[in-house]
């Protein structure tokens, strides 16, 4: 869902109000991502198989990069990162720790 910008003749704090619930959604988003990203690495790795895949990776940069070039690419690897968890070798278990 793509919201429509607020009136050019805002208050500057009604704007900041909502790039602050934005952020929200995202972090949320990213929060879910990461949840289910985590449940992919376990399947795999209970599979037999690589936490990590770098073609499906590289295929993720590549959708960050088209809306947003360069950035595109920094932002996806930052998601990534996060989605990854903590330990490059072994994931927290269900519960969390």
């Amino acid at each position: 869902m793509i919201e429509e910008p607020v009136n050019d003749k805002a208050d500057v704090s009604v704007v900041r109000q909502r790039i602050d619930e934005i952020d929200q959604r995202i972090i949320g988003l990213i929060h879910t991502r990461k949840v289910m990203s985590q449940q992919v690495q376990r399947t795999r790795i209970d599979a037999g198989g690589q936490r990590v895949e770098p073609i499906r990776e590289a295929a993720i940069t590549k959708t960050y990069c088209a809306p947003f070039g360069e950035a595109g690419s920094a932002l996806a690897a930052a998601l990534l990162r996060i989605c990854r968890g903590q330990h490059a070798t072994q994931l927290p278990d269900e519960g969390g720790r």
